[in-house]
């Protein structure tokens, strides 16, 4: 009998994904066994002798709502015996057990130590009850999040992958390029097929391109990718009903991506880390008491791509058409990438939206806007959430914004205006809430409350019976308690960097904001979540042009003498003066003079000016660019570039020679130098906790610095009744020391005179410390003991100085000695040497002299004294002498930048 149901495809059953691409797919059929069997039953209780006649009464039969009733039966039945036969691992602890093997390791590793710890340390029934409740129940989440992690079906890709896409989440990069490639390959091959088929690309009508292009997005999207352009080139009605032809400019770009085989290992590595992240949350990992904000291993891909982009940056330049190069690395730090900068220029648009808000009579109020418990995978206690309908954070941040949307057409529609900022941020399990920080009409604030009240509370509001707080909650701004700028700063910085936020605890998690900060800087990063939002102000674009162009015109004008601060920068006035506020960094001044807020974006007075790239892109498009700025009043004659270079990021020049004196000036001046310095060891084993820092490489001691990092002094206490550091030691055995490191170490200890003996020295050295009598020796770096018997040290980049508890007090003696050190010009800089001040007087104190190259420090009769070569006082003088011009001109240059800003501050007033 003819087939006449549909036929799905997939690769033979069994684990076959590893090999990719190895085979055509063959078919197999899902619904046809059942439809067979009811049409042979047919055939046999009819006994129907004429083909056409037989074949009449099945087409008849396969269109009769009977005929599908029957199927959709069973194929029910046939789902819940499928049910029954592979879910039995249920009903006992070595069922779940064994099924929780199956499960990739990055899953399953967390609860098998769990498990292994109960099994060693509890009885019986505490194993087998985690295994019946918490992993029983992840499993199941498991289960039902796995079935968003497939292919869409009835299409050719989804028929070759709907195998493989399951193991998505576990695949690494390299697994990722493979299938990236071959997937572009075979859509490379549909196109060039089906053009085949419409007789050439020269034959090719824009209507048949269309018809391509939406072929090869259908495709793309049955694997669960965007597909680029698709609201421009998706099917439209016209007017009158009939399909309306888009341009067909777009299609070429987008199909060009399609067959791109970086296109698409970008796309499926978004997707395999998505997917990756839901089974985490699925699995309950991801929530105040494991790791908050988001996973583990996704905060360790979130920083180890970090530091590969600090690493590029540190490795290419920027270069111009001319030739000229500049620093990446400076360029990323001196831009809203760096999140100092960054915070700094939020809370300065804060600041100024609070300045505006005062001067036009509004208040603040404070909103907080939650999701509804379905979206959350997790409760507050860190407990598997029932509610949860596998929801994903994007899902939930595209559900606040359709809430806004609604709230912002509901005010519009009332005549209702509110202007502010907005911050998204994470709960504990990863669902994003919203705060909301408003201005508006005191007149206006209950009605604008109530309707944000009403859509906030409105899907699932019998959850929230009787308090609604845990979806809504609102705080009126009062300024005799703080500024509302205040009052948003903690949102700010907790989702940055953690500035100034030291000891106080996060009300999701309870660990300190400061450590918090980047789970959500991370958090934000893996779902692409905007975190902040302004609300009904000018773009922040024009803002970062206008104080780019201040800097390029007043170099310029310097650089030719022609600088007047008296003078406008611009010839438009209204430009100049929002081109002084922006300089001058007022937020305010320059809402004002821009138009406002609440103003729509085309009224304002300044608007960005783009303009087309030379080149194309890499999938043969036509790019824009931002040109610069222009005056919406005067007209396109007005434009002004901000952007006259076009840079291009290549590999930084290999300077051989440089980095030849740089190592030789280490080496020579003694970048792990006792005060008198001595040379680096070369001995590559040692056993010695000071060798062990001398020989490591990369470990935190910069060995491409200028000058020093590590500095190693001696030091002496006294050793009392009460001091737990006189407790006996556990014996070890005795650390072999290489000789040359050994004299190394040894003839440093000799240069400041301890008196030692060579015995003594040699043990100081190999342990870190020396207890003789009353008295210990220990040996320090950068001003912290180094203690190799008893405790494991910590080698990281010097931390700043802080307060150490056994430290010798700091007397005046030591106070005054100190200034006459910090009294030498140049002293640090010139010898590179990182030891506290405090310490080099205490040594001058006991009578031992300081010698610094060619310098001899010493004390007489309380007053400093140095004894200098020639050479060295000439290099003295002139190292005074450029400090003082320095100083002379950095108080000039701030002059000159007062006058500037209190003369464009006095023009934007006026």
């Amino acid at each position: 009998m003819e087939q006449l149901t549909p036929i799905d495809y997939a690769y033979v059953n069994g684990d076959k994904w590893e090999c990719i691409g190895t085979g055509e797919p063959m078919p197999i059929f899902t619904y046809n066994k059942v439809a067979n069997q009811h049409l042979a039953k047919v055939y046999k209780e009819r006994q129907l002798s004429d083909p056409a006649e037989m074949q009449a009464y099945v087409s008849q039969q396969v269109r009769s709502p009977v005929f599908d009733a029957h199927i959709k039966s069973a194929i029910a039945q046939l789902k819940k015996e499928w049910k029954e036969e592979n879910q039995d691992w249920v009903n006992s602890p070595e069922g779940i057990e064994e099924r929780l093997q199956k499960e990739p390791y990055f899953i399953r590793a967390w609860y098998e130590r769990r498990v292994a710890w109960l099994k060693r340390s509890r009885a019986q029934k505490h194993s087998d009850a985690f295994l019946t409740k918490t992993v029983k129940q992840a499993l199941l989440r498991l289960n039902e999040t796995r079935k968003f992690h497939t292919v869409r079906p009835y299409k050719l890709l989804s028929a070759y992958y709907q195998n493989l896409y399951p193991h998505l989440p576990g695949m690494d990069k390299p697994r990722i390029k493979t299938l990236a490639n071959e997937i572009a390959s075979r859509v490379s091959e549909l196109l060039d097929r089906e053009v085949e088929r419409l007789g050439g690309m020269d034959k090719v009508s824009e209507e048949a391109i269309i018809d391509v292009y939406r072929m090869l997005a259908a495709e793309t999207f049955s694997l669960r990718v965007n597909v680029p352009g698709w609201q421009a080139l998706k099917p439209k009605k016209d007017r009158w009903g009939y399909d309306k032809l888009p341009p067909v400019e777009p299609a070429f770009g987008s199909m060009a991506r399609m067959v791109s085989a970086d296109w698409w290992e970008r796309q499926l590595w978004r997707l395999r880390c998505d997917w990756r992240e839901d089974l985490f949350r699925a699995s309950n990992q991801v929530h105040r008491k494991t790791h908050p904000y988001i996973s583990q291993d996704g905060m360790k891909e979130f920083t180890e791509q970090r530091q590969r982009n600090s690493e590029f940056f540190r490795n290419h330049e920027l270069e111009d058409e001319d030739g000229k190069r500049s620093s990446l690395q400076a360029m990323v730090l001196g831009s809203v990438s760096n999140p100092a900068l960054r915070r700094n220029e939020l809370m300065t648009r804060m600041q100024g939206v609070e300045f505006v808000a005062q001067e036009r009579g509004d208040v603040g109020v404070f909103y907080t806007i939650t999701c509804p418990s379905r979206y959350h995978a997790t409760n507050h206690k860190g407990r598997m959430n029932d509610k949860w309908d596998h929801t994903r954070p994007p899902e939930a941040q595209r559900y606040l914004s359709k809430l806004w949307a609604n709230i912002g057409s509901k005010l519009g529609r009332r005549g209702l205006r509110v202007y502010g900022f907005r911050v998204a941020e994470p709960h504990h399990d990863s669902t994003p809430h919203w705060h909301l920080l408003l201005f508006m009409r005191r007149e206006d604030r209950k009605e604008i409350s109530r309707i944000i009240h009403t859509y906030a509370t409105k899907m699932d509001n019998a959850e929230l019976v009787p308090d609604a707080r845990a979806r809504f909650n609102i705080k009126w701004m009062n300024p005799s308690k703080g500024s509302a700028t205040a009052y948003i700063a903690k949102y700010i910085s907790k989702n940055i960097d953690g500035y100034a936020l030291d000891g106080e605890l996060d009300d999701e998690t309870g660990k300190p904001l400061k450590d918090t900060a980047k789970f959500a800087t991370a958090w934000a990063s893996r779902y692409r979540i905007r975190q902040y939002q302004p609300i009904g102000q000018p773009p922040v674009t024009v803002w970062r042009e206008l104080r780019k162009l201040n800097n390029q015109l007043v170099s310029i004008l310097m650089q030719n003498n022609q600088y007047n601060p008296k003078k406008p920068l611009l010839a438009d006035k209204a430009m100049d003066s929002i081109l002084a506020a922006a300089d001058v960094g007022c937020w305010a001044s320059f809402v004002d003079l821009m138009g406002g807020v609440l103003t729509p974006r085309e009224n304002y007075v300044i608007g960005i000016s783009y303009e087309d790239k030379a080149e194309l892109n890499t999938y043969g498009e036509i790019v824009e660019r931002i040109y610069g700025i222009y005056s919406r009043i005067v007209g396109e004659d007005s434009k002004i570039c901000t952007r006259a270079k076009t840079w291009k990021i290549v590999p930084k020049k290999a300077d051989s020679t440089a980095a030849k004196e740089q190592s030789a000036d280490i080496t020579d001046r003694g970048s792990l130098a006792f005060l008198g310095g001595f040379a680096a060891p070369r001995s590559s084993v040692n056993n010695s906790p000071l060798a062990e820092i001398l020989n490591k490489s990369g470990r935190g001691i910069n060995r491409t610095a200028p000058t020093a990092q590590c500095v190693f002094t001696v030091g002496k206490e006294s050793i009392t009744a009460n001091d737990d550091n006189s407790q006996p030691v556990k014996k070890r055995k005795k650390k072999q020391l290489n000789k040359k490191v050994l004299r190394v170490i040894t003839d440093g200890i000799s240069s400041v005179n301890t008196g030692l003996m060579p015995e003594q020295i040699e043990k100081l050295a190999t342990d870190g410390r020396l207890e003789i009598g009353s008295e210990r020796y220990f040996i320090s770096l950068n001003g912290k003991s180094l203690d190799g018997g008893r405790r494991k040290q910590s080698f990281r980049e010097p931390k700043p100085p802080v307060c150490v508890p056994d430290s010798p007090p700091v007397t005046p003696e030591i106070t005054r000695l100190t200034e006459q050190l910090e009294s030498f010009h140049g002293l640090i800089e010139l010898t590179g040497i990182t030891t506290p001040p405090e310490a080099l007087a205490r040594q001058l104190l006991a009578g031992k002299p300081l010698i610094l190259r060619d310098e001899r420090y010493y004390l007489e009769n309380g007053v400093i004294r140095v004894i200098r070569t020639a050479a060295a006082h000439q290099k003295r003088q002139q190292v005074v002498a450029a400090e003082l011009q320095k100083e002379e001109v950095k108080r000039e240059e701030k002059a000159a930048s007062i006058l500037v800003r209190v003369e464009k501050m006095r023009k934007g007033n006026s």
